[in-house]
């Protein structure tokens, strides 16, 4: 086991958990709204943007890691 590879692997259980995180927070917004009869959750798309963005830079960062560093 390499140190890249302990790297990368961080790097992608800390993002996973940062999605997870943040997937939970919104179904719980969500849920709420749709209990109160309303949903204003879906109009902005900034946060699954971002997340999804985030969780792209990544597993790229990763696989650069992999290609980089001497396994």
């Amino acid at each position: 086991m390499s140190a890249g590879s302990v790297l990368a692997g961080g790097i992608l259980v800390i993002a996973g958990t940062g999605v997870v995180v943040y997937g939970s927070f919104r179904y719980r917004a969500t849920a709420r709204e749709l209990e109160d009869g309303r949903f204003e959750t879906g109009r902005s798309t900034v946060g699954p943007v971002t997340a999804a963005a985030v969780l792209t830079v990544s597993i790229l960062l990763t696989l650069l890691i992999s290609l980089l560093v001497d396994v």
